[in-house]
Order: structure tokens, then C-alpha cells, then sequence
């Protein structure tokens, strides 16, 4: 979020093949509850300090989710 730019690490070194997560919460006057995740891509590179280039949904499809089907018997 632009509000909190400057909380960003100045680098994302190693985070290649990591997950890029949206997650939804709500805020209360006491806490924040998550109420759902999203995986929306894998980190690729990091393109500037607060940017990361990513493959998207397309790619985790058509590589991660049959290697996680091969490997857990459903």
C-alpha cells in the first residue's frame, strides 16, 4: 500500500519462487480479523525497491498445480 512504502525492505533478495499473496481482513477497533487469501503469482525478480516482477496465475496452473496433484494422492 502507498501508506506504508517505507516499511519495505530495501531488498526482496531470495525471494525467487516464493509465493505473492492478496489477503483480505477486516479491521476492528480491537484487531484484525483475515477473512481470505489469494496466491497470485511466484516472485521472479525484484524490478526496483518496492516492486516485484512475478508469473502469474497462467504459470502456477500449468506447472505447480499438476506437481502438487502428482505428489498428494486425493
Amino acid at each position: 500500500m502507498d501508506y506504508n512504502l517505507h516499511e519495505l525492505p530495501k531488498s526482496f533478495w531470495g525471494m525467487s519462487g516464493g509465493g505473492l499473496w492478496r489477503i483480505y481482513f477486516v479491521e476492528g477497533e480491537q484487531e484484525s480479523k483475515i477473512v481470505a487469501t489469494m496466491l497470485c503469482g511466484l516472485a521472479s525478480w525484484q524490478i526496483d525497491d518496492n516492486k516485484i516482477a512475478c508469473q502469474g496465475w497462467d504459470r502456477i496452473d500449468q506447472a505447480l498445480v499438476p506437481a502438487v496433484r502428482e505428489k498428494i494422492q486425493l
